[in-house]
């Protein structure tokens, strides 16, 4: 079993700011070498600092973490299969790391 954390994140529904995540751990559970093989389980457990009720029953729905020293281009992703909430605290089971976010603004001109 391996945990990433962090101090922050954002759950988005496309360009859209679905919730806002203050600390935040990731829990993998993957099956060891010598174990049968089985599906890799990833759990995100955070703070839940703000959120749009309606956006977070969209789907799909990303994990967009930031990391020092990187633009934001650069962030890893994870994709949400189920979310939880009770309004202070937010669950979520996650699909496979993306590489990086590639959303890009548009504005009209």
């Amino acid at each position: 079993m391996s945990v990433v954390t962090g101090v922050s994140a954002r759950v988005l529904w496309g360009y859209r700011r679905a919730a806002v995540v203050g600390k935040w751990t990731i829990t993998v559970d993957a099956p060891a070498p010598d174990e049968p093989p089985r599906p890799v389980v990833r759990v995100l457990v955070g703070e839940l600092l703000e959120h749009d009720p309606v956006a977070l029953t969209q789907h799909p729905l990303e994990l967009v973490a930031p990391v020092a020293n990187r633009p934001p281009e650069r962030w890893p992703t994870w994709p949400v299969l189920s979310l939880v909430h009770n309004g202070r605290e937010l669950r979520a089971e996650l699909g496979p790391k993306q590489g990086a976010v590639i959303h890009v603004a548009v504005r009209p001109t």
